[in-house]
């Protein structure tokens, strides 16, 4: 899980995206439930957006996946992101969400 806000001008921007049964480097498909290797996304603004659950809301390619650093690019808006990390970092254990 990935949640993050930006402040500028008097306007707070938000970006959350979850990622499930990920591992490494690799393109995933957005809007997706955790059965499916990949996630979703939404973002609050000036404009809310959430994706859909139909794998259908575009792709991130995550090219760096370390405990400090991960950088993507996604098909969306074709936008990108590189985001550094602070404090702890850590991957679920394989199926530990499953019931």
């Amino acid at each position: 899980m990935i949640v993050g806000a930006q402040t500028t001008g008097g306007l707070t921007r938000g970006l959350t995206i979850g990622l499930f049964n990920v591992s490494g480097p690799g393109t995933y498909a957005l809007g997706v439930s955790c059965e499916v290797f990949g996630g979703t996304g939404s973002g609050a603004g000036a404009q809310t957006w959430i994706t859909d659950n139909t794998g259908n809301a575009g792709t991130i390619t995550l090219t760096t996946l370390s405990p400090t650093r991960w950088a993507a690019t996604r098909t969306v808006t074709a936008g990108s992101l590189d985001l550094a990390f602070s404090g702890n970092s850590f991957r679920s254990p394989p199926r530990s969400g499953a019931s």
